[in-house]
């Protein structure tokens, strides 16, 4: 799961670039965190891979970095997703039900 979700995160952020456009600023800080976090979220991912490929050969290794990177990925994937529908749906508006 984490080879694939790290594949996705790479297609997703380059993707988004070419969506977004290739600036390294813009206008909008949602638009630009979101931009910076998704490349962020992508380059994580394939240190998780590295790290979890690692430990297998390795299995005396400290996990503690891994588990650390991987609870913080999953908040920034979190976070990922409410700035994308913030910024899709124009502000809080994605919240009302």
């Amino acid at each position: 799961m984490l080879v694939v979700g790290a594949l996705g995160a790479i297609v997703a952020a380059f993707l988004g670039w070419f969506a977004g456009g290739f600036y390294l600023t813009d206008r909008n800080p949602i638009l630009m965190t979101h931009r910076w976090l998704g490349t962020a979220i992508a380059g994580v991912g394939l240190v998780l891979v590295y790290l979890a490929a690692g430990h297998r050969r390795a299995p005396e290794r400290s996990r503690k970095l891994y588990l650390v990177l991987l609870g913080l990925m999953t908040l920034a994937i979190s976070v990922q997703g409410f700035l994308g529908g913030t910024f899709m749906h124009g502000g809080l508006n994605h919240l009302a039900f």
